[in-house]
Parts: structure tokens; sequence; C-alpha cells
């Protein structure tokens, strides 16, 4: 009986000593609650309105707490708009597991304490403006399974000591203004599936260490300073489904083999660097991909001879490299792209790919927003099926060998924004139609050898803002309903034409155009006074005609004026 009782006594004593301890660790978490309260200096949404004595702190908003301790596990504020600083209090949530304050405005530096919180599992502090260095004491949370902290004011370098976070799967500071290379030491965090770094000031090598990390899907690296080739060992990662390089400078060619190594690959985007070498032909056989972005290199050879295959593509830009050789078939690949029907750009400007534009370009994807095609050396003329491309906003189609006319259903590209022919050798009269793209915002088709009048119906592209007609051979008299454009602001441009008349005193509702050249036409008669309302006016060019009259005074000082 007496063992009885005192095992009684024991099951008490240990009962109410574990309520007290949690009873102690409760009023600890609401105390570090209060205190990280204390520290925020706006707070729109009214967050905290709820966290007060009247509440317990559990039901505070944004508060999670385990059920059976009523131990604070999750601190979730995104997306409040909450200004402060982080208090170094959130260390003694000690049974914390997520910390979300992502998209809010806290500043000053990550506390170093931050590294006392050994349960957290994931930190989310992107979209802040956390400055100073990254805490090395974060490599002691050794549950961590995410660090996002993209778009800070971070600085330093990347800690060494991260590489003891055995469980980290996905490692985000990009967007920062951190410095030196990518610590080898990445190398070994075995588990990592998401590494982003782009953004920031990063320079050296990649490490071929990374080639060991065998579970990584997501390699961004972009926007640094980086320079040297890519490590053969990255190539080896069979997992890579997004593999983003772009704008450094990084050299040397890509492996044939690109393709088949990373089988699962959806994005690849290696432009603004100096790679060499011919585009892997194997692309072609990663038919997951969804974007291929070459751009600003110094590639050479052929297209991929299939991109078809690739039936989900969304985009392809390959402009500014060496790309094609002037023949005849270069532009043969572009026939398989009428099985891609989500691609939304395709952007071959500035190679050197040569023969004719094929009609199966009036049977691509009817997504496709913006085609690339210019500084080529394409010839023969533009297909009228370019019409079917009903949702096109962009389309440059410069300087290159293409004659011919201007065919009159172009005017069915209703979504046209930029509309982009200058310098090539088109001829005959501007087409009306043209009149009828009424969201234009820009028209160039300077460099060749239009003819006859300016259609008026222009006057009906209300959002135009630049309009540039130079070196053609139109004639007649310009209208009053394309002088009046008031949307025009950037430029408008109708010199070295054989343009007569008067200068129209709509010209006045130009008040916000920067520059207006008429130079070199037949334009005859005074220069009307309401040339005085462009405010706005940089350069002005009126000579090489037979005006009279006087230009106003506060032109005279204008970066370039000729009268």
């Amino acid at each position: 009986m007496e063992h009885s009782k005192l095992s009684i006594l024991h099951i008490f004593f240990l009962f109410h000593l574990n309520y007290a301890a949690t009873m102690l660790g409760n009023e600890t978490d609401r105390l570090a609650l209060l205190t990280f309260k204390k520290e925020i200096t706006e707070d729109p949404f009214k967050v905290f309105s709820s966290w007060n004595s009247s509440l317990n702190f559990c039901k505070w908003q944004g508060v999670t707490c385990s059920r059976r301790r009523q131990r604070v596990t999750a601190l979730d504020l995104q997306s409040k708009k909450l200004q402060g600083r982080l208090s170094p209090s959130i260390a003694n949530l000690t049974f914390l597991q997520v910390l979300n304050l992502l998209n809010n405005n806290f500043h000053g530096a990550i506390p170093p304490q931050i590294g006392f919180l050994l349960r957290l599992k994931y930190l989310y502090l992107t979209e802040n403006s956390f400055g100073g260095e990254i805490p090395v004491s974060l490599s002691n949370c050794s549950e961590l399974r995410v660090i996002h902290l993209n778009f800070n004011k971070l600085r330093g370098r990347i800690p060494e000591e991260l590489s003891n976070l055995p469980k980290i799967l996905a490692l985000h500071i990009a967007v920062n203004n951190l410095t030196g290379g990518i610590t080898p030491f990445l190398g070994s965090l075995s588990s990592l599936f998401n590494l982003s770094l782009a953004r920031n000031n990063l320079g050296g090598s990649i490490p071929d260490d990374l080639g060991r990390l065998e579970s990584l899907n997501f390699l961004q690296v972009g926007s640094n300073n980086l320079s040297g080739i890519i490590p053969a060992s990255i190539f080896n990662l069979s997992g890579i489904s997004i593999f983003a390089v772009a704008d450094n400078k990084l050299t040397g060619s890509y492996p044939r083999s690109l393709g088949t190594n990373f089988p699962n690959l959806q994005i690849l985007a290696v432009g603004v660097n100096r790679f060499t070498g011919p585009i892997p032909p194997t692309l072609s056989n990663a038919t997951g991909l969804l974007q291929i972005d070459f751009p600003d290199n110094y590639f050479v050879g052929k297209m991929l001879t299939d991109p078809g295959s690739i039936k989900n593509l969304q985009r392809l830009n390959v402009w500014r490299n060496r790309l094609g050789s002037g023949k005849s078939d270069d532009l043969i690949f572009l026939n398989s792209f009428i099985n891609c029907s989500k691609l939304q750009l395709l952007g071959i400007y500035n190679n050197h790919f040569g023969g004719v534009l094929p009609n199966s370009i009036g049977n691509f994807s009817t997504e496709l927003k913006t085609l690339l095609i210019g500084h080529n050396q394409i010839y023969g003329s533009i297909p009228s099926g370019i019409a079917n491309l009903v949702n096109l906003n962009s389309l440059y189609m410069e300087e290159t060998v293409i004659s011919g006319t201007i065919p009159i259903e172009i005017g069915e590209l209703s979504s046209l924004r930029k509309l982009f022919m200058n310098r090539n050798r088109l001829s005959s009269n501007i087409p009306p139609s043209i009149g009828n793209i009424t969201e234009l915002f820009e028209l160039r088709l300077d460099g060749n050898s239009m003819e006859r009048t300016i259609p008026s119906i222009l006057g009906k592209c209300v959002y135009l803002q630049l309009l540039n007609l130079y070196q053609n051979k139109l004639t007649g008299r310009i209208p009053k309903e394309v002088i009046g454009l008031a949307s025009l602001t950037k430029s408008l441009n109708l010199a070295r034409n054989s343009l007569n008349g008067t200068l129209p005193p709509e010209v006045g509702n130009l008040i916000n155009l920067k520059e207006f050249n008429v130079s070199e036409n037949r334009l005859s008669g005074t220069i009307p006074s309401s040339l005085s309302s462009l405010k706005g006016l940089q350069d002005l060019d009126l000579s090489r005609n037979k005006l009279s009259g006087q230009i106003p005074n506060s032109y005279k000082d204008l970066s370039f004026c000729n009268t």
C-alpha cells in the first residue's frame, strides 16, 4: 500500500512538473511574440490587432501552435505589408518549424539568434529589404528543408557553413548583392533539389563540385559575373529540368548529347554569354522543353533539324548569334514549327540565315505573339498567310533582302503593337489596311521603296507613338489625320521622300513629340505657328524643303535643329 502511494505521488509530481514546464514554455512563446510585435512600425492590415491578452496567443493571426503542448510551430505573416525589423526574440520560439515573412518590408539584418531555432524547417524571407550578411548561425538549423532569401539586400559571401545542412532541399538567395564565388562546399548538399543564386555579383567559375548534386532539378545562376567553362560533371545531372546560366561571361561549347543528358529539361536559358560551337542537335530529344533561350552568344552552324518534335515549346530565341550560312536551305527548320501549337515567341533575329521565308509560317501557332526574323539574309516575298497569326503583337522583319509588296492581309493582325519592316526592298504602296491595326504603337517602313501617298487612314492608329517612313519614294501631301496624331510621342520621321504641299497646322497636336523630321522633301508654304506647341521636342529637322517663315526661338537650343 505504501509503495502504491509513493507511485501515485511520483506520477502527480511528474505531471505538475511537466505542466509547469509547459506553462513556462507557453509564456516564453507569448513574450517572444509580443517582443516581435514591438519591432513592427507599420501594420496597414491591422494584423496585430488580435495580438492581445483577450485571446490565447495560439489564436493570434498568423500563429499556429502544436495541439498537445500549445507551443508556436509556425509564424506565417506573408504579404501583410509589414514594416520593421526582425526581432532577435524570434529565437525564443524554440518549437518553431515555419517562419514565413515573404513579401513584406522588413529591413535591417537577419538576427544571428535565428540559429537557435533547431526545429526550423522552412524559412521564407523573400521580397523584403533585409541587409547585412547571411547569418552563419543558420548552419545550426540542421532540420532546414527550405531557405528562401530572394529579393533582399543581402551582401557578403555565401557562408561555407551552409554545407552543414544535410536535409536542405531548396536554397534560394537570388536577387541580392552577394559577392565572392559559388562555394564548392555546396556540392555536399546531397539532398538539394533547387539552387537559385541568380542576379547577384558572384564571380569566379561554376565549381565542379556542383556535379555531385545528384538530386538537383533547378539550377539558376544567371546574371552574375561568372566566367570559365561549365564543368562536364554538370551535364551528368540527369534530373535537371531548369538550367539557367544566362547573362554571365561563360565560355566553351555544349555537348552534342545535351538533350539526352537532360531528358527532363523544360527551360534552357544560356543567353548573353560567350558560348561557341553548334547548338546541340539532341535538344529535339528533350521533348518536354518549354523554353530554349540562346541569344547573344557565338553559336554557329545549323538550327535544330526538327524543333517540331518539341510539341509544347513556348519560346525559342537564338537572336544575335552566327547561325546559318546564307544558303537557300537555312530556313527549312521553320516548317516543323507547325507542330508547336503553344509557341509564343520565335526569335532568329540577327544571324546569317538565308533562304525564302516559307509559306508554312501562316500555319504557325495562333498563340504566337512575337516573331523576330530581321537582320538576316532572307529574301523573297512576305507570305500572305502571315495574317493567320492573329495574336501577333511584335513583328520584326527589318534589314533583310525581302522584296515585293506588303500583303494587304497584314491589316488583319489586329493585336499588333510593333511592326518593323524597315531597310528591306519593299515597294508599291503602303497598304491602307494597316490603318485597321488600331492598337499599333510603332511602325517602321523606312529604307524601302514605298511609293504613292501616305494613307490618311493611318490616323486611325490612335495609339501610335513612332512612325518612321524615312527614305522611300512617297509623294503627295502629308495627311492632316496622320500629322495630327497626338499619340505620336517618340518620333515622326518622313524625311527623304517626295512629299509636297504645306506643313499642316495639325502638327500642333504633337505636344509630346520628341523627334520631328520632314527634311529633304518638296514641302512649301509658311512654317505653321502651331509648331510652337511641340513642348517636348528634342530634335527638329525641316531642312531642304521650300518652307518659309521662322521657327520658334525656343527651338534654337535643341540638341539638333536644322531648318
